[in-house]
């Protein structure tokens, strides 16, 4: 059994995933062909090939169901839910490890995935989310630049997978606190993120997307506004009265006037498949009717809209 051509390492799981496996006999076999997580060793799929001498098997549809629901991380620093490790064995005989994300990964050097740019503002209570990429280990540490404890969070083995790093402000007493969060990759490749801690206001909305080189990007709204609401009423069945089958509510998110590298980063949730509502350490998928980007009369980025729909949950 031999494999005769595989996926080049860093490669999307959005597009085919084909492998070439070729029996090496004269006379036609049966293969079974196993998709393997490498890290776990979980089976995410299995394939029956009858009668081949060689035979190509695309396994992007195997990768995608099992990252296709992932959510960003909570963990303060783990292997990102958005990529897999995989192995295709046929008959007993593994490939070469691969490693497939949702946007094709330069896997040549440890890099940032995430475009944050710097420095930048968070409420207290909101998560700092980063998306790290290392051959073999990433380490994070965040410190109050006013005092000079440094918090060191546990480092991990990367294994040559995107690394997600979530850090919670809520220890961060006082208001306008200057905290400094360390990424350091391979213990070589050093990158440092500044931000200032504030107070909470009751009216902001955080969200969280992938960016299209599959880093985790981060913006709060100022404010959220209720724009519109819609029952829907079940048909009349049997001489029954109609009743409500449900409310859903929608809210205008709008973003402040910001800087145009700021505006060109936020910009990128237009086209991102996933986006997030973040709640503290919980993120929940949105459903978004509506996403646009108004520009100026010099075709300048001035604000971008969000609709999100949420069902009704009682108050007006």
């Amino acid at each position: 059994m031999k494999f005769v051509k595989i996926p080049e390492n860093g490669a999307s799981w959005d597009v085919a995933l084909c492998y070439t496996i070729a029996t090496e006999q004269n006379q036609p076999s049966d293969v079974c062909v196993e998709v393997v997580d490498a890290i776990s060793g979980e089976i995410l799929g299995t394939r029956r090939l009858y009668g081949i001498i060689q035979a190509e098997i695309d396994i992007a549809p195997y990768v995608r169901n099992a990252v296709g629901a992932a959510t960003p991380s909570s963990a303060k620093i783990a292997l990102s839910p958005s990529a897999r490790c995989i192995v295709v064995r046929a008959e007993g005989v593994d490939s070469p490890e691969r490693v497939f994300y949702r946007a094709p990964l330069d896997c040549s050097t440890p890099h940032m995935l995430s475009d944050t740019n710097q420095p930048a503002v968070v409420e207290r209570g909101d998560v700092i989310r980063l998306t790290a990429f290392a051959q073999r280990e990433v380490r994070v540490s965040a410190s109050d630049r006013r005092v000079t404890a440094i918090e060191n969070f546990s480092a991990i083995n990367s294994r040559g997978m995107p690394v997600e790093i979530a850090i919670s402000t809520s220890s961060f007493a006082g208001d306008n606190v200057p905290i400094r969060v360390k990424v350091v990759c391979d213990r070589a490749q050093t990158y440092i993120f500044d931000y200032t801690v504030v107070e909470p206001t009751s009216t902001s909305y955080r969200i969280a997307w992938y960016n299209p080189k599959g880093g985790i990007e981060c913006y709060t709204f100022p404010r959220s506004a209720r724009k519109s609401f819609e029952a829907e009423l079940m048909t009349e069945i049997r001489g029954r009265a109609p009743r409500l089958r449900g409310v859903v509510a929608r809210y205008r998110l709008v973003s402040a006037f910001e800087k145009r590298e700021e505006m060109e980063r936020i910009a990128m949730v237009i086209v991102s498949p996933e986006v997030f509502e973040c709640r503290g350490e919980e993120c929940n998928k949105l459903k978004l009717a509506d996403r646009k980007i108004t520009f100026d009369d010099h075709g300048e980025m001035r604000r971008m809209e969000l609709i999100v729909e949420k069902e009704w949950r009682g108050g007006l």
